[in-house]
């Protein structure tokens, strides 16, 4: 998925690929990569919880990230 298609040149769109989901009853999640721009690999992954009231949409309940490796000092 591109996000961002008419961003300044300066700002690389984030780059999402899944890797896995799973639903059930009120509850589903999504587990992924991330990078930016035409970066080789990732840098990150993440994970999207979702939750749904009896009749209503889904809605996002939990969006977590993280670096792949912690920066040097």
């Amino acid at each position: 998925m591109r996000v961002g298609n008419s961003l300044p040149p300066e700002i690389k769109p984030q780059l999402l690929r899944s890797l896995g989901f799973s639903a059930k009853d009120d509850v589903a999640y999504i587990v992924g990569a991330y990078g930016y721009g035409d970066a080789p690999g990732d840098i990150g992954k993440f994970t999207l919880t979702l939750h749904r009231a009896p009749g209503k949409s889904w809605l996002i309940f939990l969006d977590m990230d993280n670096l792949n490796s912690s920066a040097k000092r």
